[in-house]
């Protein structure tokens, strides 16, 4: 048995490696997602003016605390409520067109440490398997909060156990429960190597977060976005590379 974190450590290299060997690749998708979040922030600010528009995303994309969301509210400024229910429509079709291309990036990954290369065309998934993975997520996110219900640790443990049900789906076609347990027997062992993989990334993003609270809101958000664009492609790249390994180690097992 490996020695624990060397995974890891080596997903990390090859996360920012295949990042650096791929910047082409990135490229096009950095530009395609961010061209859909300025186009919907556009949209937005057209349909309900540009204030109300940059409070919902300072509210909800900047992660403000409820209590200052609460002080808005009392000094009746949180005008945004105004026009909640239709943020919710557009803000939820934005979020799935967002996943869809969480999907394909996904799926760019697993080419790319399989053939060395893949294209832009893989972004637009079959709807079949993004209803899937989707899916998956919910359950995953079903656990997950009841786990953190429990004491916080529980849901960690579940976020890193079934962490890899996305990929199962995209690359092995599984059924939901299926990518679930196949996902929480494939972390069996290196439970440790994925939680420190987890925890890098998430304080990268933590860091960048604390980093925005120190700008404008609207210079927080585009970067914002930028931030969470980019260390999402080197996770993605990490945990494929994670992915592959603990898959090939468990099919030699058999």
């Amino acid at each position: 048995m490996q020695k624990t974190g060397r995974l890891a450590r080596e997903a990390l290299w090859y996360g920012f490696d295949t990042f650096r060997k791929n910047l082409g690749l990135v490229a096009a998708y950095f530009a395609i997602y961010l061209t859909c979040v300025i186009g919907f922030l556009l949209f937005c600010m057209v349909m309900f003016g540009g204030d109300i528009t940059w409070q919902y995303w300072y509210l909800i994309s900047i992660g403000n605390t409820a209590n200052q969301a609460w002080q808005l509210i009392q000094a009746k400024e949180l005008v945004i409520l105004r026009y909640l229910f239709p943020f919710i429509i557009l803000g939820t079709f934005f979020q799935l067109l967002l996943f869809w291309f969480h999907v394909g990036l996904i799926k760019m990954a697993l080419d790319i440490y399989d053939t060395g290369t893949s294209s832009i065309r893989v972004l637009f998934s079959p709807a079949r398997m993004v209803a899937k993975v989707i899916l998956a997520q919910i359950l995953t996110i079903s656990v997950v909060t009841v786990g953190m219900m429990l004491l916080v640790i529980p849901g960690f443990y579940f976020i890193i156990k079934l962490g890899l049900a996305s990929y199962f789906i995209i690359e092995k076609d599984a059924g939901i429960i299926e990518s679930l347990k196949l996902s929480y027997r494939a972390t069996a062992g290196v439970f440790w190597d994925f939680l420190l993989l987890f925890a890098v990334m998430f304080g990268i993003g933590i860091g960048f977060y604390y980093l925005n609270l120190l700008l404008l809101p609207q210079v927080a958000f585009i970067l914002s976005k930028i931030y969470s664009i980019l260390i999402g492609v080197v996770y993605a790249f990490a945990l494929t590379y994670m992915y592959k390994k603990v898959t090939a180690e468990t099919k030699s097992k058999e």
